[in-house]
């Protein structure tokens, strides 16, 4: 049995010639780029990673929001129901013992948005607080689940913390400024 193969025409020059090759059009690739990119892009809402939306990049400058749980001490086993321990205060990294929410095996953003965006702290919400948290501190001490505002003032930034709850070995307590303000029309 023989096989049977076509002759080629070689009058108008061979076929693998670099000829042929180069009169290709260039743009063949450019459509498959422009393919892939809309298959990456347009399908996740512009969420591919060149051409993300990330707030870390739009919100440049923009004031922020977040949860953070510092341990202060007790006065005498008991917490400290004055007025100062209730004030908002500015964030000094350095000064403050915070609270590792991921060694508690607390989720930050979950945390962050339950405490940030509460607007209405009803005794639920405070309850909801303090089920968040699986630990408490030890009977000397007192964790302040803190509010914080960032923002850009003069060329600056500013942190301040708000207390917002106030967690015990054996309680949890709202701040006096959240019901107050609850009490208000």
């Amino acid at each position: 049995m023989s096989l049977y193969y076509p002759q080629q025409d070689t009058s108008q020059g061979d076929v693998h010639s670099t000829e042929n090759i180069s009169s290709r059009p260039k743009t063949k690739w450019m459509w498959r780029i422009f393919l892939l990119n809309l298959v990456l892009v347009g399908f996740h809402l512009g969420e591919f990673w060149p051409f993300s939306i990330f707030p870390m990049f739009s919100k440049a400058g923009q004031p922020w929001s977040r949860a953070m749980i510092v341990e202060v001490p007790l006065n005498q086993g008991t917490l400290d129901q004055s007025p100062d321990v209730w004030e908002p205060l500015d964030i000094n990294i350095q000064a403050l013992q915070a609270v590792s929410l991921g060694e508690r095996g607390i989720d930050k953003i979950d945390f962050s948005n339950y405490v940030g965006k509460t607007n209405q702290w009803t005794p639920e919400v405070v309850a909801g607080v303090g089920k968040m948290i699986p630990d408490r501190p030890d009977f000397d001490r007192a964790w302040l689940v803190l509010k914080v505002r960032g923002q850009m003032t003069d060329g600056k930034v500013t942190v301040q913390g708000e207390p917002m709850v106030a967690l015990t070995a054996d309680t949890v307590v709202a701040s006096p400024t959240l019901t107050q303000n609850e009490e208000r029309p």
